[in-house]
């Protein structure tokens, strides 16, 4: 049986050291493009879960003009070095034909 309560997944803060400074900080945002089926989709939630980081905004669609799935997510408080990693892990998910980053300065 489930319980009836959430554990809640520990914070970004206590999940790692602090950065030396808050400019090392970033919104980082992906745009993952891919063939249209829900395993893509599971995959590329994935990349995060594993890392237990959880997107503060995801959006799916399917592009009428391609057919593509477009996945569109942002992760606050990431160093550059960590958004490069997991942008390299979503290039290597089977399905997945291209992966787009940018950034925000975190203040």
């Amino acid at each position: 049986m489930f319980s009836h309560h959430r554990a809640t997944a520990p914070s970004l803060a206590a999940r790692r050291p602090l950065a030396a400074n808050a400019a090392d900080l970033h919104t980082i945002c992906f745009l993952v493009e891919g063939v249209a089926e829900c395993g893509v989709l599971a995959r590329v939630l994935e990349q995060f879960a594993k890392r237990n980081l959880l997107p503060h905004r995801i959006a799916a669609d399917v592009a009428p003009e391609t057919g593509l799935l477009e996945v569109n997510l942002q992760m606050p408080r990431l160093t550059m070095e960590e958004g490069e990693q997991i942008a390299r892990g979503l290039r290597g998910i089977v399905g997945v034909q291209a992966v787009l980053t940018s950034t925000k300065g975190y203040s």
